[in-house]
């Protein structure tokens, strides 16, 4: 039986309204995307260090003149995911614990690192969008797995990443920029 290329137009509208187009053989089928490895993440146990050194890291990269340009992400992305590259290492070169707090033990600082690089967010700035004061405690660079370097640097809610391609990005994990 053949179809003129108007039935055969119709015969397809009527299978896409109707549902029934996902029993077509011929139908792609997308492979799932096999996530990254988790990063390893190291600790440099002699990177002691004060939330104004480390915050004082972040001042050069939040410069105003980057004229407000923002990202809105369609929906929410992890850090690992908006990095721009697969990270093999984490690795926390400077650390401070928050005020009047002792510094974090280096298995807190781990959980700490790894939370944040699955945290989500849903938009990321160019310069700091928040009025909030944040007390930044720990400094880490990433080694992605061609040799490329980024930055790290967060308090579990507010970050800072320098991603793949040396692009600043300041947001907020949810459910705190919610």
């Amino acid at each position: 039986m053949s179809f003129s290329g108007r039935e055969a137009l119709l015969a397809l509208a009527l299978s896409l309204l109707s549902g029934t187009f996902s029993s077509f053989p011929l139908q792609a089928q997308s492979k799932p995307q096999r996530p990254d490895p988790a990063p390893e993440i190291t600790v440099d146990a002699s990177g002691s260090s004060t939330p104004e050194e480390i915050g004082g890291h972040v001042a050069p990269h939040g410069s105003p003149s980057c004229n407000g340009g923002y990202r809105w992400l369609d929906h929410p992305t992890t850090v690992a995911q908006f990095a721009g590259g697969t990270v093999k290492t984490i690795r926390v070169i400077h650390y401070a614990g928050r005020i009047a707090a002792k510094p974090p033990s280096l298995e807190e600082l781990r959980d700490t690192v790894a939370k944040v690089w699955q945290g989500k967010f849903q938009s990321a700035f160019c310069s700091i969008p928040w009025a909030e004061a944040n007390w930044w405690t720990s400094e880490s660079t990433l080694e992605f797995t061609d040799g490329k370097r980024g930055t790290l640097i967060t308090d579990g809610v507010h970050v800072f990443l320098l991603d793949y391609n040396g692009n600043p990005w300041f947001f907020r994990l949810y459910p705190a920029a919610q």
